[in-house]
């Protein structure tokens, strides 16, 4: 995100508190700064496509089902998230899902884990079929 962008601010109009956040956020590091027309190209692909810039839209505006919000501001006339805003997105609609099919939250860092104990050659109960 070009530095001139940052001079842009204007913190008078903002009332809420997720554009307050984006902002901070980008002022510290300009290099989080997402522009909304530039999140399809810096998520993941799903089924070879990406996500549609109508979809990001509706992430922001109406959130998704209606529960988690992405969060954006509002920078010189053009929408901007962060990443790290994106990441917590992604979590909250991920615990969601879990929540809505009875399942467990997964652990913010489980995958971590089951990658350093399967180098230090431990299997899940899942993978050796016992409980």
């Amino acid at each position: 995100m070009p530095h001139a962008l940052i001079g842009m601010i204007d913190r008078a109009p903002i009332k809420s508190e997720p554009a307050s956040r984006v902002l901070d956020e980008i002022e510290a590091d300009p290099a989080c700064g997402v522009a909304m027309c530039e999140v399809p190209d810096r998520l993941p692909r799903k089924r070879g496509r990406k996500v549609a810039h109508s979809t990001v839209w509706r992430w922001a505006n109406r959130g998704f089902q209606g529960a988690v919000v992405l969060e954006t501001a509002w920078i010189g006339g053009a929408r901007f998230t962060t990443t790290h805003a994106l990441r917590r997105f992604h979590r909250a609609r991920r615990n969601l899902e879990c929540i809505r099919r009875g399942e467990p939250m997964p652990h913010p860092r489980g995958g971590q884990a089951r990658r350093f104990l399967a180098a230090e050659g431990f299997q899940a109960a899942r993978e050796t079929g016992r409980p």
